[in-house]
């Protein structure tokens, strides 16, 4: 899993550098996943990762735009000990 998550990294940087997003995804139907794109049973599926461009906010529910900000982070400051 530690090779996953390194691979992850290098998309999102490749993604970030042709103007893409990609976005991690932990909540997913495991069968269904397997099923949609015959996936074998001796490969593990650890995670699912959307990639893409961003669209325009105002074509999302009203829900979803408010959900649609970035997140806060902590401070250098508070990382440290």
């Amino acid at each position: 899993m530690f090779d996953s998550g390194t691979a992850w990294g290098f998309l999102s940087l490749e993604a970030e550098r042709r103007g893409m997003i990609t976005h991690a995804m932990g909540g997913f139907d495991l069968k269904k996943a397997r099923s949609e794109f015959s996936i074998p049973d001796d490969l593990e599926i650890i995670t699912v990762i959307a990639v893409g461009y961003y669209g325009d906010k105002s074509e999302l529910s009203e829900f979803n735009q408010n959900r649609e900000h970035p997140q806060p982070r902590k401070e250098i400051d508070d990382l440290l000990l």
